[in-house]
């Protein structure tokens, strides 16, 4: 489809949030033409901005070197590319050890303003000639679509907001319904754990539950648990299994996974 010189909006599907579809096919459909795509059990919905989402590829569509030897270099995952039923966009979602953040790095020629592709470029001569600082660019894509409470005003996550305290959005009640959750449901099933303490204050992400699941685990990536059942002694046991590895490999953060 050649719509070289025409300006249009970049289509976002229209899809329930969630982090992973297991065993689930799912239809979604672009807002501009109405065109309904299925997303399989191997691909992902990422939000993208406000209440528009988009689906996420599995990493094998992934052809770039250099971005397989980001994620070698600084030990990343490489989740999936953007797609659209239009366009040809290359943007990446990545995970590294300090939680989550999303990379975008669209090749689109048809829909991104003169301005963004000169900003494009820019970016991938900084890549290309001093690497690609991966720190820097989650915190402005968190400046750009994170909600104001799960971060700073530089970008970085707030890892405050995700601490349990009296009267906070993740208060004891909120927590027991994350461990009935857990193991009713399993481990990644945020839709059917959202129980009316999460949403009264419509306060609950995403992102927020699953930064809770991964303090509950002791872990900051819950992909091997994606799933599963745990019962709460087991989350304990798990738990303490994980700290203590953690605190062999130096790699406590900022408190989050005292035992407590």
């Amino acid at each position: 489809m050649d719509q070289e010189g025409e300006q249009q909006e970049i289509p976002f599907y229209t899809a329930c949030l969630i982090n992973q579809i297991q065993g689930i096919d799912q239809q979604v459909q672009c807002k501009l033409c109405g065109k309904v795509t299925e997303l399989q059990n191997n691909q992902f919905i990422l939000q993208s901005d406000g209440n528009n989402n988009i689906g996420v590829n599995i990493p094998q569509h992934i052809q770039d070197p250099s971005i397989q030897q980001l994620a070698n270099d600084q030990m990343v995952e490489v989740r999936g590319t953007f797609v659209t039923p239009h366009l040809e966009l290359q943007e990446l979602t990545i995970l590294n050890d300090d939680f989550v953040a999303s990379s975008f790095m669209s090749q689109s020629s048809n829909s991104i303003t003169s301005q963004k592709k000169s900003n494009q470029n820019s970016q991938k001569l900084q890549s290309q000639e001093t690497g690609f600082n991966y720190t820097e660019y989650a915190k402005q894509m968190r400046l750009s679509l994170s909600n104001k409470d799960i971060r700073k005003e530089n970008g970085e996550l707030n890892h405050i907001y995700f601490t349990v305290k009296k009267n906070q959005y993740f208060c004891p009640q909120k927590e027991k319904s994350l461990l009935r959750g857990l193991e009713i449901f399993g481990v990644g099933e945020w839709k059917d754990i959202k129980y009316f303490e999460f949403d009264q204050h419509n306060k609950t992400s995403e992102v927020e539950l699953e930064l809770r699941t991964c303090i509950l685990l002791g872990v900051t990536n819950i992909k091997e648990y994606m799933g599963k059942r745990f019962t709460k002694q087991e989350i304990a046991e798990i738990k303490q299994q994980n700290i203590e590895i953690a605190k062999q490999k130096n790699k406590l953060f900022h408190g989050l996974y005292k035992n407590d």
